[in-house]
């Protein structure tokens, strides 16, 4: 809990940094959610990804974003 509070803190500071503003009950809860998803994924997937050996290498990430197949 502790480890997902200081991540939600520090994507609230950045929120307000870029934006300029403090983020209304709308923005909150949507950056709870995507902060509360990279958490779970972090947390559950990734050591799995890691242990069965799976990687995305560099030139298959920049495919993902601006390649033919953009996801």
């Amino acid at each position: 809990y502790k480890v997902f509070q200081a991540k939600l803190e520090e994507a609230k500071n950045n929120y307000a940094m870029q934006s300029g503003k403090t983020p209304t009950e709308y923005e909150l809860q949507s950056i709870n959610e995507q902060v509360w998803n990279k958490f779970i994924f972090d947390e559950t997937y990734t050591p799995q990804f890691e242990k069965l050996g799976l990687i995305v290498s560099q030139e298959e990430h920049d495919d993902m974003i601006q390649g033919k197949n953009i996801h």
